[in-house]
């Protein structure tokens, strides 16, 4: 019995799993891409903010982070609605948009959008 529950369990998370979306934003010196973001309400979503420069990068999004909900887990990731990523590394962060609209968003040296339909 507790073989199949554990069976059950490892298929329930696969299949939920399975629906999260992926989007990677890449950043450079130069700026970051994509610099608009497409996104739907109440779908789920792991952001990876990669950073390919030689130095910090910032990406901000404090309007989108409060308009949404981030795992428990990785909200210490976010601080004042800004992503901070060391140089050559990657943050990653489960992400729910809850409100439609069209968000400004920072990042290296350039402005974007995030729009949340």
């Amino acid at each position: 019995m507790i073989l199949r529950t554990l069976a059950f369990t490892a298929a329930l998370t696969t299949a939920v799993s399975a629906h999260v979306q992926l989007i990677t934003v890449t950043m450079s010196d130069n700026g970051f891409a994509p610099n608009k973001i497409e996104l739907l309400k109440d779908s789920d979503y792991e952001l990876q903010f990669v950073n390919t420069s030689g130095k910090a990068q910032d990406f901000s999004a404090l309007a989108l982070f409060d308009a949404g909900a981030v795992e428990t887990g990785d909200r210490d990731k976010i601080k004042d609605g800004t992503v901070k990523v060391e140089p050559g590394r990657t943050v990653e962060l489960r992400f729910m948009p809850k409100n439609k609209g069209t968000y400004p968003v920072r990042g290296p040296g350039a402005a974007g959008t995030a729009v949340v339909e």
